[in-house]
């Protein structure tokens, strides 16, 4: 019988998900085709729209902090979806025997390969934004009336964003229901209760934070 190695996988996307709408369906997927291969678990899972300069990402965080705590793997896509910086070294340098990324394969990122690789995109994150920023004063200068962004994003995008997150919610307020209806039927009969068998399974809130009898009636509440 093959043990399966536990892992916790992290997704990230840059933007948001009216611009980056597949980037985290395609990263999971390959993800998942590399556990799949090379005998790893998935235990949990991480996801986040933020850029990767910034060192302390809610979600990259917990996803490390768990992999230490429970002594796990933390698989990533690619390097630079972990990190765009450097000064991410200080907190992963001591754990690199927990990291897997698809595009090496099935093997531990050694210190050489992972400051070039790191090196790569820091400077293609610095590389865009002077792109972008030289673009924007080039443009000015040729028409200074020119209006950059989008004018209709409080129409467009910002509606399809409540919409994604309203959606996604819906979703998963109808699993936990059907999670309650469950324990009703083992003889969980209060909402308290079912709370503290929830908590008790490993199973978190849409924001990862444990079951109280406050949250749970909101999500019930929700479906009625």
């Amino acid at each position: 019988m093959t043990i399966l190695k536990p892992c916790v996988i992290y997704l990230r996307a840059s933007t948001d998900a009216t611009k980056q709408a597949n980037s985290l369906m395609v990263q999971k997927n390959i993800i998942s085709n590399f556990c799949a291969t090379y005998g790893y678990q998935i235990v949990d899972e991480f996801t986040e729209y933020a850029s990767g300069k910034d060192d302390n990402r809610a979600e990259f965080n917990k996803a490390l902090k768990y992999a230490i705590s429970k002594n796990c793997f933390l698989v990533c896509f690619r390097i630079d979806r972990l990190a765009r910086s450097m000064s991410i070294f200080s907190k992963i340098s001591d754990h690199l025997s927990r990291l897997r990324f698809t595009e090496l394969g099935d093997m531990e990122p050694n210190l050489m390969v992972l400051s070039v690789m790191l090196a790569a995109a820091t400077q293609e994150s610095i590389n865009t934004s002077i792109r972008v920023k030289t673009t924007i004063k080039v443009l000015k200068e040729k028409d200074p009336t020119k209006q950059f962004g989008n004018p209709r994003i409080h129409d467009t995008a910002i509606p399809a964003s409540i919409k994604v997150r309203t959606s996604n919610a819906a979703k998963f307020n109808a699993h936990i229901n059907g999670v309650v209806g469950d324990l009703r039927k083992a003889g969980y009969t209060t909402t308290g209760a079912i709370a503290d068998r929830l908590n008790h399974m490993g199973i978190k809130t849409r924001k990862r934070k444990d079951w109280t009898y406050h949250n749970l009636h909101r999500v019930i509440v929700s479906i009625l």
